[in-house]
């Protein structure tokens, strides 16, 4: 804990069916949202966060850290999630280049009422000592929700594990209806 792992990286491919027949026919789909992936370092009351870069990027989001904090329960845990800025009178999730107005040395409070940030959890790579990275996905996700208090502010990522091309098709629509980018597709089986 404290120290930033390498992020798993996605890998495009052209269509669904290609994606699913990778995955040997089924896979987990997760909401992609249009926001700042984080690693989150929490150490009883310290939290650090990392940007995908492995930079400290905790003085632009003490906000984000404060609700890691009180949501993640465990005492010690590495989880990753996208930062998202919310509209603060409509609860819409805003674009990336707004979140963005948050990266800066000065004026982070204000920013911070401007931009008021929900954190979507997607995955565990540590937890009360126990290392997730060489667990199948299907583990790290039920160990991240076990940790994780859940509310408006703070989720774990919606989720179809399918191998169903309409199921998928529909679950997509479902995402960009609700402000996402699309969706990421991970092998049930693959370790971070």
């Amino acid at each position: 804990v404290e120290r930033p792992v390498r992020p798993m990286r996605a890998q495009r491919l052209p269509t669904a069916r290609e994606i699913l027949e990778r995955m040997g026919g089924t896979g987990a789909a997760e909401y992609k949202f249009d926001g700042e992936r984080l690693q989150v370092h929490k150490n009883g009351d310290r939290v650090i966060l990392f940007s995908r870069n492995l930079e400290n990027v905790s003085g632009h989001y003490p906000d984000a850290a404060g609700l890691s904090r009180t949501h993640i329960r465990a005492g010690e845990a590495i989880v990753e999630c996208e930062c998202v800025a919310v509209d603060p009178d409509t609860g819409e999730l805003r674009p990336f280049q707004e979140l963005m107005h948050r990266r800066r040395k000065h004026g982070v409070e204000e920013a911070m009422r401007a931009y008021p940030v929900s954190l979507f959890m997607f995955d565990v790579l540590y937890a009360e000592g126990v290392d997730y990275t060489l667990e199948p996905y299907a583990e790290r996700r039920a160990e991240l929700e076990r940790i994780l208090a859940q509310d408006d502010q703070v989720k774990v990522v919606p989720s179809l594990v399918t191998g169903d091309l309409d199921r998928l098709e529909r679950f997509f629509e479902g995402a960009i209806q609700d402000g996402c980018e699309g969706l990421m597709i991970k092998d049930l089986n693959s370790v971070y």
